[in-house]
């Protein structure tokens, strides 16, 4: 008997090439779900009331860090007592407890024992009032009559201990951290401890115009001992954790999707990528954790 060729049937060969058709229809759907269930779109009007952040990634520094712990204390220069140069009767006072005053303002009027003249005391420096003591009518005895804090200045107080005394030292950077807040700096000087403690101080001064470090405030502090390059770098907060691997989130239009990425050396703020992210691609560097709340949500919803 004679074999039947199957491609020479008009019919035969038509069935193949569905089979072949539907087989990779199937495949490439499939293959389009998965990339769609590890996109995020979110508007950019969204993203600004989810307080969605994204910088370039860029190449930079990674510092090797001593850390260090500590608290905010007073510039010893901040309080200024007022006294009265001769003892008298107040006459009258101008300022009161909590108010704000200028260097050269006056404070307090007295009539002198001796003279029997009225003179003024002015501030001393610009600060506000944070004791009062002066009343009218009542004899300056010699006593602190107001007090006058200024703290735009404050200096971060740190204990060093014997074991890092060979890593810190004055004029390296520090960066000063609390719950809300970083600040870098410089060490200004070293000196053994209060109190026979068992470690040095390290103290730092810091601008605190703003009212970012109220006195007393924990603090830790990140000393800079050395430093090398890393070709990409971003925010630790970049990173991510999902299914079982670091990722960052790429943004690219009005779309966010996760790259696995293998992470290197870091230090209080930046994080090395060794592989994963090219430098100029946009990253999430804020509340990025959103975006994996999502992709979670997206997958469980998938499974059933």
């Amino acid at each position: 008997m004679k074999k039947k060729n199957i491609l020479n049937s008009p019919i035969s060969l038509f069935k193949l090439m569905l089979v072949a058709v539907i087989g990779f229809t199937s495949i490439t759907t499939s293959a389009s779900e998965e990339h769609k269930d590890e996109i995020v779109s979110m508007s950019v009007e969204m993203a600004k009331q989810n307080s969605i952040e994204t910088v370039a990634a860029t190449s930079g520094v990674i510092h090797n860090e001593e850390v260090v712990y500590g608290k905010i204390v007073a510039d010893p220069a901040s309080l200024a007592h007022v006294n009265a140069r001769f003892d008298g009767v107040i006459k009258e006072v101008k300022v009161n407890l909590g108010e704000e005053v200028k260097k050269g303002e006056t404070l307090v009027v007295i009539e002198s024992n001796e003279s029997l003249n009225q003179y003024s005391i002015k501030a001393p420096m610009s600060g506000r009032i944070v004791a009062r003591q002066a009343n009218i009518g009542e004899l300056t005895n010699g006593e602190n009559l107001l007090t006058i804090a200024n703290f735009d200045v404050v200096w971060a107080q740190l204990s060093v201990f014997p074991t890092q005394l060979s890593k810190v030292n004055a004029n390296q950077q520090v960066l000063i951290h609390s719950t809300e807040f970083n600040q870098s700096a410089q060490i200004s000087y070293l000196t053994p401890s209060l109190n026979d403690k068992p470690y040095s101080l390290a103290f730092v001064k810091l601008d605190n115009k703003t009212n970012k470090w109220p006195l007393g405030t924990v603090i830790k502090g990140a000393v800079t001992t050395s430093q090398h390059s890393a070709p990409v770098v971003v925010p630790k907060g970049a990173i991510q954790e999902f299914e079982g691997k670091d990722v960052v989130f790429i943004k690219e239009g009005n779309e966010y999707h996760p790259s696995a990425v293998k992470t290197g050396a870091s230090d209080a703020i930046n994080i090395a990528i060794i592989d994963g992210l090219n430098v100029g691609e946009s990253v999430v560097v804020k509340n990025s954790y959103l975006l994996v709340a999502d992709l979670k949500k997206s997958e469980a919803g998938h499974e059933h």
